[in-house]
């Protein structure tokens, strides 16, 4: 019941990856290189004339002008949860799928 009415990050790692290092790392475990392309926003802009879904893209690109840093020390203090590391968390998806 002390739970509710209040704020909770789940546990998030202290270690910080850009998007690039995330790619890098999925490609790593996976044994490939990495291929990475962009697509720029008026083309996103031009897609969703005709792909529905891709109308709301640019509203949302904002969350990608700026880090994301969450504190979840309150939560694991309180569920005694800890984050998996980035390098774990990923080796065990592929694990998982590639079986």
């Amino acid at each position: 019941a002390e739970a509710y009415n209040q704020v909770w990050h789940v546990p998030t790692t202290n270690k910080k990856l850009t998007n690039l290092q995330w790619i890098q790392l999925v490609a790593d475990e996976l044994k490939v290189e990495p291929k990475i392309q962009t697509v720029p926003v008026w083309l996103i802009k031009v897609l969703g004339l005709f792909i529905p879904i891709m109308k709301e893209f640019p509203e949302m690109m904002y969350q990608f002008d700026q880090d994301y840093v969450f504190d979840s020390s309150k939560f694991e203090k309180r569920f005694g949860m800890m984050a998996t590391l980035p390098e774990d968390g990923v080796r065990k998806l592929i694990q998982s799928i590639t079986k």
